[in-house]
């Protein structure tokens, strides 16, 4: 079975879940924006991560807004730890990220940027954003 334990060893990354309720410490090394298709069948996209976890590669994929605002204020190569919590707002399950970036003995919060100066915006005499089939796409 050695020519097995070669291929999983090249080919096979293990996975990150984040749902376990305990902090990971993973040290981002690259991203990807990826689609793939949920236990619906639904085609989902979000960010696929490379991360190291304890010297491990393993992968991280995540459609959480939440999540991505967090991760989107770190550059490649940060050693981040994250933390999934699951709350009650107004008697309504929600999930929720805390972020710390890691420097050697201290950590710092990620607060996530919220100017809102990278989402686009349609100005005064500007035409709607239109799809594929030249529709108008409500709101």
């Amino acid at each position: 079975m050695e020519e097995t334990k070669k291929w999983l060893k090249k080919n096979y990354v293990p996975r990150i879940s984040f749902n376990d309720g305990v902090p990971h410490i993973i040290t981002i090394l690259k991203e990807k924006e990826e689609e793939f298709t949920d236990k619906k069948g639904e085609q989902v996209n979000g960010i696929k991560y490379l991360v190291k976890e304890d010297g491990i590669a393993k992968s991280v994929f995540t459609t959480s807004f939440a999540l991505l605002q967090r991760l989107a204020e770190v550059p490649l190569g940060s050693k981040v730890k994250v933390l999934q919590k699951r709350i009650s707002v107004n008697g309504n399950p929600q999930t929720t990220y805390q972020a710390w970036l890691i420097d050697g003995d201290t950590e710092e919060e990620i607060i996530p940027d919220e100017s809102n100066d990278d989402i686009p915006t349609i100005e005064e005499g500007e035409e709607p954003i239109q799809d594929e089939n030249d529709e108008e796409i409500p709101f």
